[in-house]
């Protein structure tokens, strides 16, 4: 903060505020500003979900581009988890093999 002294008629030295530029800043607590937070993410969240309604209805050539695109990324994923989604399946038959067979032997 930054003092500023004027000289008055009886020469003293005396301290004024400066003056005040701009909006007064608002001071906000920690929910208000997590929910401006929130808030400010829904907003984006909802422009980015609508877009892709919007364009399609009106460019056609978007939407088929668009959907071969995403056919594209989804068979790209697949090919990528194959060996791991297999594991896990293995992993799994194995786990209810020795479930089954607990059951078994408690009945």
């Amino acid at each position: 903060m930054i003092i500023y002294y004027e000289m008055s008629d009886n020469k003293d030295d005396v301290i004024t505020k400066p003056k005040c530029r701009g909006r007064p800043k608002v001071i906000k607590t920690e929910e208000e500003i997590q929910e401006q937070k929130r808030k400010q993410k829904e907003r984006h969240n909802e422009y980015h979900r609508n877009y892709y309604k919007q364009r399609s209805l009106i460019d056609p050539e978007y939407k088929e581009r668009y959907r071969q695109q995403l056919n594209e990324r989804t068979k790209r994923y697949y090919h990528r988890t194959k060996d791991k989604n297999k594991e896990e399946k293995e992993e799994l038959i194995q786990k209810a093999k020795l479930y089954d067979e607990l059951v078994a032997k408690l009945n």
